[in-house]
Parts: C-alpha cells; structure tokens; sequence
C-alpha cells in the first residue's frame, strides 16, 4: 500500500470514529442530565479514547492491528453545534498527524480555543495521541 493511501484510509478512519464517538458520548452526557432538546448553560465533558486500526497479513489470513490511540479531553461549550466542534477536531487531528513543512508554527484550536496536542510519552505499548 503506498504511503498516500496508507494515510488516506487512517484519516477516513479517524473522521468517522471521531463523528461517532463524540456524538454518542454527547448524546449519553444529555441524556443522563435530562435536558434532550433544552439548550444547556454549562459545558459537557468529553473524555474518550479510541483506536486507530490497521489491517495486516494477506487476503485469506488477515488480521486488525492496533495502530495508535487517541485520547479527546475537553469541554465542549454550548455556545458552538455539536458539528462545528467534531469539524474542528477532525481539522486538529488532520493537520496534526499530517504536518506542513510551511506551517512550523500553526496552534490548533477549538472553538476559538487554544488546544495541546502531544504524542504521551508514557503510554506503552500503543502510542497515545493526546487533545
């Protein structure tokens, strides 16, 4: 597989795990306070982990390998839709793990926010990638 594709079909992972996993994980914060369709004035939580698979070995025999794990902490404030923050969390990650040679100093952000973005360098034996 070449290396456009290897990081074409990881992104395209990374965007659908991140829509579904904050989307339920919102949903699950909502429901639990009991304000389904009601505006809410404080932030929700978000705290997950995910993993970025790949698969190996040939046709017949093929296996899911863990290549990394990503970890989002935040709050997401209620002044922004749900789909503005998953866009601009799928936007970090993207140019995170995809770096311009040109952009040696973009800042991510969310939501107007400054975020810190870091490969955990304790997390064995799957890397952490960390927003």
């Amino acid at each position: 597989m070449s290396e456009e594709v290897f990081h074409f079909a990881i992104i395209n992972q990374i965007k659908i795990k991140l829509k579904d996993t904050i989307s339920q994980v919102l949903r699950a914060t909502q429901m639990e306070e009991g304000v389904v369709g009601i505006a809410s004035s404080s932030g929700k939580n978000i705290n997950t982990i995910f993993d970025v698979e790949y698969e190996t070995g040939s046709k017949n025999n093929v296996n899911k390998r863990v290549l990394f794990r990503i970890q989002i902490k935040l709050t997401k404030l209620p002044t922004q839709i749900t789909s503005a923050t998953i866009s601009h969390i799928i936007d970090c990650v993207k140019t995170y793990l995809s770096p311009d040679e040109e952009e040696d100093t973009w800042q991510p952000t969310i939501q107007g926010r400054i975020v810190y973005m870091h490969w955990e360098q304790k997390a064995k034996p799957t890397p952490l990638l960390v927003l």
